[in-house]
C-alpha cells in the first residue's frame, strides 16, 4: 500500500511540475494592440486595428453600421448618416463637429458624464473632435469623432475606471483604448 501512494505521490508531483513549467494561458487580444489585425471595408470607406474580428451590424433605420467588439474593454465603430453633405470643406466638417461637440456637453450635462477632455485633432488630414468622458457609474470612454462628405465616423472604447487585470490597464486602458482610435483611417480620401 506505501509503494501505491508513493508511486500515486510522485505522478501527482510529476505532473504539477510539468503544467508549471507551461506558464500563463496567453494573454486575451484586448490586451495587446501590437498582436491586432488589420481590418478594412471598403463599402464604408474605412480601416482600422481591432483585437478580433469585428461584429458588423446595420444602426436602427439602415442608416449606416457599427462595428463592435465587447469584452472587459468594449471597442466600436459607428458609421451614421450626418444629414447633410459636408463633401471634403475643412471649414464645413469643422462647423459640424462643434455641433456634436455642443450636443455632447448638453448630454453630458443632463445625465451627469463629466466631459474630461475635448480637443480638436485629426483623420487623415480631415478635423476630428477627440474626447475623454466619465459617466456617473464610473465608465471612461475615449472616442474620436470626424465627417467626411455625407457620413460621421465615430470611434469609441469604453470601461470601468479603475480596473487592473491583465496589463496594459494603466490609466484605465489608455494604451489599448489609444492604439484603437489613432488606427481607423480612410481608404479612399
Amino acid at each position: 500500500m506505501k509503494k501505491a501512494t508513493l508511486f500515486l505521490t510522485l505522478v501527482c508531483l510529476s505532473a504539477i511540475f510539468v503544467s508549471a513549467q507551461d506558464g500563463p494561458p496567453p494573454p486575451a487580444p484586448d490586451y495587446s494592440p501590437e498582436s491586432w489585425k488589420e481590418y478594412s471595408f471598403k463599402d464604408e470607406n474605412v480601416r482600422f486595428r481591432f483585437p478580433v474580428e469585428p461584429k458588423k451590424t446595420e444602426l436602427t433605420g439602415g442608416k449606416g453600421f457599427r462595428f463592435e467588439r465587447r469584452s472587459f474593454m468594449n471597442f466600436s465603430l459607428e458609421i451614421s448618416d450626418a444629414g447633410i453633405d459636408v463633401g471634403t470643406n475643412k471649414d464645413s466638417q469643422k462647423k459640424y463637429l462643434i455641433l456634436i461637440s455642443m450636443t455632447l456637453e448638453e448630454s453630458a450635462k443632463d445625465d451627469g458624464t463629466k466631459i474630461l477632455k475635448n480637443e480638436d485633432t485629426t483623420v487623415d488630414g480631415n478635423p476630428a473632435k477627440f474626447f475623454v468622458m466619465e459617466s456617473k457609474d464610473g465608465t471612461v470612454t475615449r472616442a474620436k469623432i470626424f465627417i467626411l462628405k455625407d457620413k460621421v465616423y465615430s470611434a469609441q472604447t469604453s470601461v470601468k475606471k479603475g480596473q487592473h487585470h491583465g496589463f496594459n490597464w494603466e490609466n484605465d486602458f489608455e494604451k489599448p483604448a489609444m492604439a484603437f482610435l489613432d488606427s481607423v483611417r480612410l481608404t479612399l480620401k
